[in-house]
């Protein structure tokens, strides 16, 4: 009963999914689509000045975003569309399509927006010659209260709004106000342009001179209004062809300037290229309207299509809910009939695991077998060389005792206490090594586990210690030692035993691969709590390739010892094993046919030691 109502709660579960899925695809497919419907109009507009022909993609883009919600890009298409519906006349739908802009603007606090829709609703009214102080003022007073109220920074002004507020202070024969606008608009323009040699800024250069001038005719002043439009010949060549309804406004006030002026062959010239201009725009017009009206009907018969493709794919998707829902009852079927076999399968993927589980144990322990083996080897060879050193000094002693004076005797049995206390502290390493090798019995070698409880240990002794044992090593080689602490008794609290493995391994290596008559460097320091220990010895050196895998078990190099000694290849996976295992670091630097030198970094804890001894004590 149980697996039931689970499969059922996944089934039930998948079906959300898939319907979430599907729905979230149609939400991304109709944001592409109004995307690329956006686009293909701005192209329309920007590169053929086609505007009757981007209206239905601006609709049909604006129908996609109010069903998505998406109140900005639908502020945006209203924008456009009743710029462009003021463009070929409509003035109704221009009205209405920027109120409902202006008003989403303002919810959203898009103050340039905003602007930018009552500007240019304030400028198709003044083109179909509305002077009708009733219906503008009102309109400009709601931008001033907006600006005002919401403290609307100049940044997010558009030049539009005080551009088309002058030419209405112009309708109404305000003329120091019209030139203050003015004015403004060109300021705000320039601080907006990224580039003032552009087109789009000569062009508006062009078009404040224009206007300028036009003020200057309604005040009779029709030299200054000459001297304004006189430089617009020179700003259209650089800037290319002006847009024709602003070559209109040239030509006639370049005739009215000339007319006032009692220039009247001069100003019939301009009156006649005016009425070329004029007729021309009216054929475009007409054209425009013409083309529209097509369109339009376009667009009703595409809405058609679009609503039957509606129902059809409401349609669709039911039977698609439908069959869905049989996949769902047949997959339901399925896992009821697999519920059995996949619980045989966990059971035998769990025994499987356990079985990986022993034979990952087995592996490291008999890897942690093969590191004390290599650990003995060592120290076993120590205690040889040492007993024999003693036995060929007893053997020698008793017949030359009567030829060797006092000082010789003294050296000799110093000599015989130091390889004594090297054969003792080597046996307590093999001790330690077993009794590491027996606890791996009960066990898994963990890092933690290469540790025996930290003691107080001299380091220098310690380092002596292993120099002493690899003595008879490095004189077989002709190879000597240098050894140069900074202090003669640096005291640490941490494992000496594996201290000792780390400096043994590394001092070995030394010994091994240093080229005959070469000498090994040894140093020991303490800065701060770190202790720092370095070994370095002259030969042929590491490459940074071979560095990458040098502290890999049983990784062999191109650099092989220089007297032919057995190198197993794990003394530096043990060295790296017990520094990490300490807290410490452990690199190599090496120069190709100079020295090699290991540098190991571990904690000092010099400063605990009479607390610790007080513990260990009590």
């Amino acid at each position: 009963m149980r697996q039931t109502v689970l499969c059922f709660f996944f089934l039930f579960s998948v079906s959300w999914l898939c319907s979430s899925a599907q729905e979230s695809t149609d939400i991304a497919g109709m944001r592409k689509r109004a995307d690329s419907l956006q686009n293909q109009a701005t192209a329309l507009y920007k590169f053929s000045g086609d505007i009757v022909h981007s209206i239905p993609l601006w609709l049909e883009s604006l129908s996609i975003w109010r069903k998505l919600n998406d109140s900005a890009n639908t502020a945006l298409a209203l924008q456009v569309l009743a710029s462009g519906f003021g463009s070929i006349g409509d003035t109704v739908r221009a009205r209405q399509y920027a109120e409902e802009s202006m008003l989403l603007c303002q919810q959203l606090s898009l103050w340039r927006n905003y602007l930018s829709a009552l500007a240019g609703l304030v400028a198709t009214l003044q083109s179909r010659n509305n002077r009708d102080s009733a219906t503008l003022y009102p309109l400009f007073r709601r931008g001033e209260e907006v600006i005002r109220t919401y403290a609307v920074p100049d940044s997010l002004i558009p030049t539009s709004f005080y551009a088309t507020k002058a030419r209405y202070a112009l309708q109404y024969r305000n003329f120091v106000a019209a030139l203050l606008y003015n004015d403004t608009a060109n300021r705000l323009f320039a601080r907006h342009a990224n580039n003032q040699n552009s087109k789009a800024f000569l062009r508006n250069a062009c078009a404040s001179k224009i206007f300028t001038a036009e003020v200057y005719l309604a005040e009779a002043r029709y030299d200054e209004a000459l001297k304004n439009i006189a430089p617009v010949r020179t700003d259209s060549a650089v800037c290319g062809q002006l847009p024709p309804a602003l070559v209109l406004e040239w030509y006639e006030a370049a005739a009215r300037a000339f007319a006032g002026m009692g220039r009247f062959d001069s100003a019939y010239i301009y009156k006649q290229a005016a009425h070329a201009v004029a007729d021309t725009l009216q054929k475009r017009t007409n054209s425009q309207t013409l083309a529209y009206t097509q369109v339009q009907f376009d667009v009703e018969r595409k809405e058609e299509r679009l609503a039957t493709l509606e129902q059809e794919k409401v349609l669709q998707r039911r039977t698609n809910a439908l069959l869905l829902v049989g996949i769902v009852l047949l997959i339901a079927l399925l896992l009821l009939a697999a519920w059995a076999y996949r619980q045989r399968r966990r059971n035998e993927a769990l025994l499987r695991e356990r079985n990986s589980a022993l034979e990952r144990l087995s592996s490291e322990k008999s890897e942690f077998l093969r590191v004390v083996a290599h650990d003995l080897k060592n120290p076993l060879l120590s205690v040889k060389m040492a007993a024999e050193h003693i036995a060929s000094g007893q053997g020698t002693s008793g017949q030359g005792a009567s030829e060797h004076d006092s000082s010789a005797q003294k050296t000799s049995q110093t000599l015989a206490h130091s390889k004594a206390e090297a054969i003792i502290h080597t046996s307590e390493a093999m001790l330690n090594a077993v009794k590491l090798l027996l606890r791996t019995q009960e066990e898994s070698p963990e890092a933690d586990f290469w540790l025996n409880p930290p003691t107080r240990f001299d380091a220098v002794k310690c380092i002596k210690i292993i120099v002493d044992d690899f003595a008879e090593r490095a004189e077989a080689k002709d190879v000597s030692f240098d050894f140069q602490p900074s202090e003669q008794v640096l005291m640490l609290i941490l494992d000496e035993d594996a201290f000792y493995r780390v400096a043994e391994n590394l001092i070995s290596n030394a010994v091994k691969y240093s080229s005959k008559q070469g000498k090994i460097t040894l140093q020991i320091a303490k800065a701060a709590n770190r202790c720092v220990f370095r070994v370095s010895n002259p030969g042929r050196g590491i490459s940074p390739e071979e560095q990458q895998r040098l502290f890999q078990p049983y990784s062999r190099l191109s650099a092989q010892p220089t007297s032919n000694e057995h190198s197993s290849g794990l003394g530096l996976s043990i060295v790296k094993r017990y520094v990490d295992a300490l807290g410490g670091n452990v690199v190599c630097e090496s120069n190709l046919g100079k020295t090699t030198t290991f540098i190991v970094d571990l904690p000092c804890a010099t400063e605990k030691a009479d607390s610790y001894d007080s513990l260990t004590t009590a």
